[in-house]
């Protein structure tokens, strides 16, 4: 039985004035001209020498990202889901943790790691003998770092979710005609190719946007422009229409990816059939373990240990814990609450999609990617 007409119209309107509404009436505003305003200077806001830097440091930064959380992603979740890696149970699930602790607290911990005058600096000056510190955790390539080791678990995840997906047949079949190698070149990893793109997508998007790894570690980018156009320019129109170039590529993006994952499959209905293919590591099993142990070092261990030496004694701890025990538990409640919500109304809005034919389906995917675009520090202003 499927969802009525009226439902799927109601399940649209719903998506479209809660998502689309806030804002489509922002930058409404920001170009609609009220008596005594002076137009907006597009040439210094978007076409300057300035605008393109930010543009191209945006881009790169959330490229680097992207690329850097797929080399990690990727082969943790095939040693974990395809090989007799030791200790597989304990890195299936502990590649999650990253996601527990947010980015800009990775961010903050990192960079007093890797300070001019930081531990890590100070060892590798006294190892090799230099005279400069050879890390510089406030750069463009250390706020890809940093990005990196906070998302990869998305990319781990979805790549996850495509190797358990995989008819095992095929790749049974594979290994008779190849062997190891080529059936994980040529029959794996093109089955799983729409989960890792889409891992990846997640990874720029969310690292094209993010406002606060790129403060903390002092990286110019359209998210901390649009923050200090707002904040202490007090310019709400400049900081809206500076959001215009940070749209258009990621809904350009979103566009692509659409297109090009249109025509592949997110599930294999032969999977499940009989047992998993599992590749033994042989003499390798040692160095693949140390990778993912590597792994959960500098993205959980590392950090959770530094910012438990700066929290101080016990005492600290519980002196933030009573002291704030009801903002926690906000956060909890409203967090749960949303998820609720957002899960129920997603599963409606999928059967909506479902439901849907022809060209209009096509539309409908690619809309309801869209708010993935959607900059935080812009609707925050709205």
């Amino acid at each position: 039985m499927g969802m009525p007409r009226w439902g799927r119209y109601a399940i649209w309107i719903t998506f479209i004035g809660v998502v689309f509404a806030p804002p489509g009436y922002l930058f409404l505003e920001a170009f609609l001209l009220t008596a005594g305003d002076e137009p907006p200077n597009f040439q210094d806001l978007l076409l300057s020498s300035r605008q393109w830097g930010l543009l191209c440091s945006s881009l790169l930064l959330a490229t680097g990202a992207a690329l850097l959380a797929s080399v990690i992603g990727v082969p943790y979740a095939f040693l974990c889901q395809k090989t007799d890696l030791p200790g597989r149970i304990l890195f299936s699930g502990a590649y999650l943790i990253p996601l527990l602790i947010p980015p800009y607290m990775q961010a903050i911990l990192w960079s007093r790691l890797l300070a001019d005058n930081g531990a890590v600096n100070h060892f590798m000056m006294d190892l090799f003998g230099l005279t400069a510190p050879p890390l510089n955790i406030h750069s463009l390539p250390g706020a890809m770092f940093v990005l990196a080791i906070a998302y990869f678990p998305f990319v781990t995840l979805l790549t996850l979710s495509g190797l358990k997906s995989l008819d095992w047949e095929l790749e049974r079949a594979a290994l008779l005609q190849g062997g190891a190698r080529r059936t994980v070149r040529h029959v794996t990893l093109p089955l799983v190719r729409p989960h890792i793109i889409a891992g990846t997508l997640f990874v720029f998007v969310f690292s094209i946007i993010d406002f606060g790894v790129p403060d903390i570690l002092r990286i110019s980018v359209y998210p901390v422009e649009i923050f200090i156009q707002f904040s202490a320019l007090y310019d709400e129109r400049a900081a809206i229409i500076l959001g215009i170039p940070l749209l258009g590529v990621t809904v350009l993006v979103i566009f692509l990816l659409t297109r090009t994952m249109r025509d592949s499959a997110y599930v294999s209905f032969g999977a499940g059939s009989g047992s998993a293919v599992i590749y033994p590591l042989g003499s390798s099993r040692a160095l693949a373990g140390l990778f993912c142990a590597a792994v959960l070092m500098i993205s959980v261990i590392i950090p959770a240990g530094t910012l438990a030496s700066l929290a101080g004694s016990l005492e600290s701890y519980w002196n933030a814990l009573s002291s704030s025990w009801e903002q926690i538990a906000t956060s909890f409640l409203l967090a749960i609450t949303a998820a609720a919500l957002m899960t129920l109304f997603s599963l409606f809005l999928g059967m909506a999609i479902y439901q849907s034919r022809g060209a209009w389906k096509n539309l409908a995917q690619y809309i309801t990617q869209i708010p993935f675009a959607l900059p935080p520090v812009l609707l925050c202003i709205g």
